[in-house]
């Protein structure tokens, strides 16, 4: 457990270095001003506002998500770095595990980053953060760590670019073709949020949580499987 952590600190450390956190930051930053120039221009204002940042805090999430679990696996491999960590007492699993828990690290402190920046814009404009809004930031995180989970996945059988793209390309699927992004528009309820729907008790989420971690965890079991598969 102790070899896990410590490649999960690793992993943030690494992530902490690159400082596309950073970058998307000041996006996130950005956009707020372009949102406070169209907001006028809006019938609904306050909807218009949560929409736009629920989208934005997610959208930026599922890059950090992106562009740090698809190279976790694949860039160690390449340059032999790997050969050091797995000849400490750590199985594959524990490998993938570690890489993983870095990952939602690195994810989470980006995601309360631009979370933060977001709530602070609506709380100026006078838009109330309900517990309909809570609870989609909630159910959209635990999507992003899908979504990791699903790069580290794809990173063990094609490049880092190939992967991220696919990645990417499955995350926006959900808003074209929900069908085809299976199960990640069960986690996306932003339009309750947007449409005023009376909030339902937290309990009820469980089972959309218990989703979220089963189908997390058995990605992480093909990834290892995957990787177990290559010859280094």
């Amino acid at each position: 457990m102790k070899t896990v952590l410590t490649i999960a600190g690793n992993t943030v450390r690494e992530a902490v270095r690159k400082k596309h956190i950073y970058v998307l930051a000041i996006i996130a930053i950005m956009l707020i001003g372009f949102s406070s120039l169209i907001v006028f221009f809006q019938e609904s204002p306050e909807a218009f506002m949560k929409e736009l940042s629920l989208f934005t805090v997610s959208f930026l999430g599922m890059l950090v998500a992106v562009f740090t679990a698809s190279p976790q696996i694949r860039r160690e491999m390449e340059d032999r770095s790997i050969y050091t960590v797995l000849a400490k007492p750590v199985g594959r699993f524990g490998y993938v595990t570690g890489k993983f828990l870095g990952v939602v690290v690195v994810v989470a402190c980006g995601y309360l980053l631009f979370t933060g920046i977001f709530c602070t814009f609506l709380r100026i404009k006078g838009v109330g953060i309900t517990d309909v809004y809570l609870h989609a930031l909630m159910l959209n995180f635990l999507q992003l760590c899908l979504v990791a989970a699903v790069a580290m996945f794809l990173s063990t059988i094609f490049t880092v670019p190939a992967a991220a793209t696919l990645t990417i390309l499955y995350y926006l699927t959900q808003y074209m073709a929900p069908k085809l992004s299976y199960p990640l528009p069960y986690f996306n309820i932003n339009w309750t949020v947007v449409h005023n729907v009376i909030p339902v008790p937290f309990y009820m989420l469980l089972p959309l949580v218990g989703m979220g971690v089963a189908f997390t965890f058995g990605l992480l079991l093909l990834s290892t499987v995957m990787f177990s598969q290559k010859e280094l």
